[in-house]
Order: structure tokens, then C-alpha cells, then sequence
């Protein structure tokens, strides 16, 4: 059974777990949090455990109003119950370590925007090993497309 922490601030080698998977981007590091700090938005450091206590996978989430401007039709919407009012936010995550546990991390994942009553705005890492069907039955998907540049290889 996957659990979850939740923390304001990264576990140790929050950065250094990343750079050994090979899906490490700059949206899901210590640097990208800082510029949320920096502008002040809500953002929290998820870790996924196994029962053993083990980080099997990481995610820097960020939480955003969903109701942000002045007009009429936001004040209503804002006030309404049971409308969502909060969007949890992130790219190129989870970040996951064992991928034997994909479809666990996705599901504690899921429980957790839902035990929130968040609405959620995230993108999988395009090279994630994962089923897609898996992703559509549990989560509403759009199509998106990004560049990928391999820069490993050397110019010669």
C-alpha cells in the first residue's frame, strides 16, 4: 500500500532522487518551488511511501484559485457549494521511482485531489512508462503535445 506525505518543504535529496530516473525536468525541482515561494503561491512537496517506508515517487504540486477576477459571474460561481474553488497544479509528474507501482501512485494520487476537493491541471512526463488506458479511466485527459531535445549526445 502506497502512502502519502504531504510537507511545505522538500525531504532530503528532493533533487538528487529526480536526477536518477531519467524523466528529470526542471518543474519538478527545489529551484521551481523557490520561484513559487518567491511569488507567493501555495505549493506543496508530495512524497509517495511503500510500507517500508521507501520514497517510491515525488511530486511538487502547486495550488491555484480557481476564481481569480472581480467580475459578477466569479463572485457567483466563488460562493456557490460545491463548486471547486482550488486547481492543484503540476508538470511532468509524478516523478515515480518503481514503476512496478505506477498504477498505486496514480490511485493515491486521485484520493488525494479528491479528498481535497481539488480540481486537478497536471501532466505526465511524455516518456512516463504507463498505460494510457489506465490514465483515461482515472483521469480526464487532453490531448498536448512538447519538443523533446536529447541532449546527451555530444555534436559530434
Amino acid at each position: 500500500m502506497i502512502s502519502l506525505k504531504i510537507t511545505e518543504t522538500p525531504g532530503k535529496d528532493w533533487n538528487n532522487r529526480i536526477l536518477g530516473t531519467g524523466l528529470a525536468t526542471m518543474f519538478q525541482t527545489l529551484e521551481r518551488a523557490e520561484y513559487f515561494k518567491e511569488t507567493n503561491r501555495p505549493h506543496y512537496f508530495l512524497q509517495f511511501v511503500d510500507s517500508n517506508e521507501e520514497i517510491v515517487g515525488q511530486l511538487l504540486v502547486n495550488i491555484v484559485k480557481r476564481f481569480r477576477d472581480t467580475s459578477l459571474k466569479t463572485k457567483i460561481f466563488s460562493k456557490t457549494p460545491g463548486i471547486k474553488k482550488e486547481i492543484c497544479t503540476w508538470l511532468y509528474g509524478p516523478i515515480i521511482f518503481n514503476t512496478k507501482l505506477n498504477h498505486e501512485i496514480y490511485n493515491t494520487l486521485k484520493n488525494f485531489l479528491q479528498t481535497n476537493g481539488y480540481l486537478a491541471n497536471g501532466r505526465t512526463h511524455p516518456l512516463l512508462p504507463i498505460e494510457q488506458s489506465f490514465l483515461q479511466n482515472n483521469f480526464k485527459k487532453k490531448k498536448w503535445g512538447t519538443f523533446m531535445i536529447d541532449l546527451s549526445n555530444s555534436k559530434d
